[in-house]
């Protein structure tokens, strides 16, 4: 209704044609873009940027042709597509101020708040359906605090300089929590540290070599263009995906040591750095020095979590049955479970399994041996069945099947890490699986944020009105679809910033989803920002994905109204 102090005096009736349609398009906006990277992929302004850095100097000139083609094609288009004529550019830049206008004036937010600790859906889910629910440890049930992550960089510090030899400089290269971002890929070949999106194409402004970016051109010499092969993406290929929580120091230590290098001219493998810093941090788990540093300060890492036991004593009041499948040793996880809902935790869990060696443990045929707390070791005998009040290690999941019987969708299982943990067993053995995110709260509450809520609105808008003046630009007017196209990539930049100043947001690249989201999505059938959250979703309540619309072709469910800024809302 504010728009009608902003447009000029209405024909009879049309106060309360354009009441009705401004109101329903405010209301329909706030019940879009709850999670914009489940939108269609919007290549077009990443497309053109892939084009300018390959020309290079060439750019002015390929802009003049580029609006030369576009003012012969309106011509054409006018008689061929009769449903998209177009439009008076001068409408148009009269629609788009009163836009920024408001965009920048409301006081009112522009898309609906989404709860930080909210539940959300990819996948219609029954939880009345779910009759076993399954929990990994680290960063699951045990919500680490950043302290974790800076202690196993120094560790994995040490071990380079002690064991490989490496400068004692290294000492003095800080951890900075603020460098990385979940989800990122590291070239192995070059040493470059970038971001995805779904359909494989790199993020132009994320590629960074140690810390500073690597230039559009180069990029695009480097690898032939914006698109990475499938096979660059494997579990041995040249793109390594840095996925959890846990990769955050690999990444920083990677970047800091690249960064060392290159001030002092030192000529290096960027192979060699890779594996180097990765089996630093690998031993860092493996050898137990960083467990041994949370055992002797659990307090400095993790703290009770009364929410988590109060759900997980919900769960067993329903007759749920409840179990741990963990990479983790026992003492290691009694320390912390003991800490986060105290020294009973285990009479929680129908079955306790430790040492499980994910994702080996979703393919193999290891056996599971019986640990004995008590003598800290494995025992001899034969495990035929798993029991209430024992603790196993190893084994595999084909035996757990069978020994348990709990099998298909009855299972709900938890994890942070999307193919460690919940990939097998959501595609080979049809679990129900769900994923604990912790950057999604802070995501939300960037996206709750006024700033972020008017760069993004203003965003859409200029999509919007860039994709109508395209049918109506002609020689004379082609500055402005450069100017609008500019300012477009100018909005993006700064909603980047917003989430993360060299890489942007863990979830959305552009206008569409990242890697890591996409597949997020794929292996998880719900996800939130820490487990306890799952307390407000009742085990008879069933989760409804948000957004409808898979395909560009359907009614878009989250897509801001843009048409709340046309002066004739009649149609």
């Amino acid at each position: 209704l504010l728009l009608l102090l902003l447009l000029p005096p209405p024909r009879a009736m049309f106060p309360l044609r354009l009441a009705r349609c401004c109101a329903i398009g405010l209301q329909s906006s706030a019940r879009r873009l709850q999670h914009i990277y489940n939108g269609p992929h919007y290549g077009g302004f990443d497309a053109l940027e892939e084009e300018e850095a390959q020309e290079g100097a060439a750019g002015a000139l390929l802009h003049r042709k580029r609006a030369g083609a576009a003012a012969a094609g309106a011509c054409v288009q006018e008689d061929a597509c009769p449903n998209k004529r177009p439009e008076r550019v001068e409408d148009l830049i009269e629609e788009n101020a009163r836009a920024r206008k408001y965009v920048n004036e409301t006081s009112k937010p522009l898309f609906a708040l989404t709860d930080p600790q909210g539940v959300f859906a990819t996948n219609e889910l029954r939880m009345a359906g779910v009759n076993v629910f399954g929990f990994d440890y680290d960063y699951t049930l045990a919500d680490y605090n950043v302290a974790l992550q800076e202690a196993i960089y120094q560790i994995a510090q040490t071990i380079l300089v002690k064991q490989k030899k490496y400068p004692r400089e290294i000492y003095d290269l800080p951890y900075d929590a603020t460098f990385p971002i979940r989800g990122l890929h590291y070239d192995v070949q070059t040493g470059y540290t970038m971001k995805l999106d779904s359909f494989h194409r790199i993020i132009l402004d994320t590629v960074h070599w140690g810390h500073e970016p690597v230039s559009p051109e180069e990029v695009i010499k480097t690898y032939g263009g914006l698109h990475v092969p499938e096979d660059f993406l494997s579990a041995s290929g040249r793109l390594q995906q840095l996925n959890d929580i846990f990769a955050m120091p690999e990444v920083t230590l990677l970047a800091n040591i690249t960064q060392y290098f290159r001030d002092r001219g030192v000529v290096f493998a960027t192979n060699h750095l890779f594996w180097d810093v990765k089996h630093a941090v690998t031993i860092t788990h493996k050898s137990g020095l960083i467990h041994d540093k949370v055992m002797n300060h659990v307090e400095k890492f993790l703290t009770p979590n009364p929410k988590l036991k109060t759900w997980l004593e919900n769960l067993r009041d329903c007759g749920k049955k409840l179990f741990l499948t963990t990479n983790s040793h026992w003492k290691f996880t009694d320390c912390g479970m003991s800490c986060i809902i105290g020294s009973d935790w285990p009479e929680f869990f129908d079955v306790i399994v430790v040492n499980a060696h994910k994702p080996l443990y979703f393919t193999s045929n290891r056996p599971f041996r019986q640990y004995d707390p008590h003598r800290g070791a494995p025992m001899w005998e034969r495990v035929t069945s798993l029991d209430r009040g024992k603790v196993y290690q190893e084994g595999n999941l084909l035996d757990f099947l069978d020994m348990t019987g709990w099998k298909g969708s009855q299972v709900l299982y938890f994890g942070d890490h999307v193919h460690t943990d919940l990939a097998d067993a959501s595609l080979r053995h049809g679990w129900r699986t769900g994923a604990v995110i912790r950057e999604l709260q802070k995501e939300i509450e960037i996206h709750n944020s006024p700033e972020y809520q008017r760069e993004l609105a203003w965003l859409m808008i200029l999509r919007s009105h860039i994709e109508r003046l395209q049918l109506a630009v002609t020689d004379q007017n082609s500055s402005l679809l450069h100017e609008w196209r500019l300012e477009h990539k100018a909005t993006s930049n700064r909603i980047k910033s917003l989430h993360n100043k060299r890489f942007g947001s863990v979830f959305t690249a552009r206008m569409g989803a990242t890697y890591f989201s996409r597949r997020l999505g794929r292996y998880a059938d719900v996800y939130t920002a820490h487990i306890e959250n799952m307390l407000c979703s009742a085990p008879w309540h069933t989760l409804y994905p948000r957004a409808r619309s898979v395909m560009p072709h359907e009614v878009l469910t989250n897509e801001f109204d843009c048409s709340i800024f046309r002066r004739d809302c009649s149609t």
